[in-house]
């Protein structure tokens, strides 16, 4: 039992470290600290500020359900802001 807890441990620590590590990378890539994308909640408030909506989209962001929609939506603005298309975020 404590090896699977070990174990289970270790991969949600190694993909909690993959994803620290690619969020820094696109926020400096989007030209910004690399920092800024680890901190909960103001790296949502960066991304906003990035793909130029307004502040009050991180509010419906804390709603079950809507945050889903809303969510694709910054996801798929922030692709475009690299000068990808929508097909590429729906294959990501």
């Amino acid at each position: 039992m404590s090896l699977v807890f070990i174990v289970l441990v270790a991969i949600s620590l190694g993909l909690t470290i993959l994803m620290f590590a690619s969020y820094w990378v696109l926020f400096e890539k989007a030209g910004r600290e690399g920092w800024e994308g680890i901190i909960p909640i103001y790296n949502i408030y960066d991304l906003l500020q990035i793909i130029g909506k307004p502040t009050y989209w991180l509010i419906y962001m804390l709603f079950p359900i809507i945050n889903i929609f809303y969510g694709i939506k910054i996801l798929d603005l922030f692709v475009k802001s690299f000068g990808k298309d929508s097909m590429y975020t729906v294959l990501c």
